[in-house]
């Protein structure tokens, strides 16, 4: 039996990475549809379960996508509704890449930097999807968490984040790049969470820190910071997360293609 992906986008057009990704992930066919509201969504679901038996549904799956992350969850809240009984598939919420970016990110500073148990973990512009759960992430794994932004703290998110899960995690401002190597202090762990080439952490704020294990971009493009191999200075994990965090879409695809 061929395994269905339907893809769910809330911007207008969905999206050509995420197809692309779904089909090197496993997907034999990708069912595509953007500007998808609330309303929308439960005829496209009901359209994809109740073709198959209870028996044959883990070959269905639902991805859902686009800009916007509160609508993306929106809509995952929509799809979770049209489910009943033993009709029901996997479903996944990736809306602009953020949860397999940020996953990705923080694998590979771990890889990087070993356990990041007590470690000051500094998430510049932290307040997007990327950078929020990459923050969570970091805290779940024992790290002390600073997120940056340019504005005041969002108390909200960082309430959010604490309650979802755990540790430390706080947020300070940081208006530009003048003001990083004050903020960063002691810092082992540094990822840029950032819009890609603007440069949020530049080199002499952290060069010769021997505290710094490992730092990381969620961009695959140069201008943030330039990674090394040493203990004492970032070990390379800049230019590749952005790769680890595709191939991590790819293998998540693959998964929820073949499991309930």
């Amino acid at each position: 039996m061929r395994k269905l992906l339907l893809q769910l986008d809330a911007s207008p057009h969905p999206s050509v990475f995420d197809r692309v990704v779904a089909y090197d992930g496993g997907a034999d066919e990708v069912l595509s549809y953007g500007g998808v509201t609330e309303a929308a969504v439960r005829d496209l679901v009901h359209g994809a379960i109740f073709t198959r038996g209870p028996k044959d549904l883990h070959n269905t799956a639902i991805f859902i996508g686009g800009t916007d992350m509160a609508a993306g969850e929106r809509l995952l809240d929509a799809v979770r509704k049209t489910f009943f009984g033993p009709l029901r598939v996997s479903v996944m919420l990736d809306s602009n890449g953020s949860n397999t970016t940020a996953a990705a990110a923080v694998a590979k500073l771990q890889q990087a930097a070993g356990d990041v148990s007590g470690l000051r973990a500094v998430v510049t512009a932290a307040t997007g999807p990327v950078g929020a759960r990459a923050a969570g992430l970091l805290a779940k794994a024992g790290a002390d968490v600073i997120m940056t932004s340019r504005r005041d703290p969002d108390l909200t998110l960082i309430d959010k984040i604490r309650q979802r899960f755990g540790g430390r995690v706080r947020g300070v401002t940081m208006t530009g790049s003048a003001e990083a190597a004050a903020t960063i202090g002691e810092v082992g762990v540094l990822l840029n969470a950032g819009p890609a080439g603007v440069c949020l952490v530049p080199k002499a704020a952290w060069a010769g820190r021997t505290c710094l294990r490992a730092a990381a971009d969620v961009n695959a493009v140069p201008g943030v910071f330039w990674a090394t191999t040493s203990r004492s200075t970032p070990s390379s994990c800049t230019r590749n997360s952005s790769t680890e965090a595709n191939r991590s879409a790819g293998s998540a695809a693959h998964a929820f293609a073949n499991s309930r």
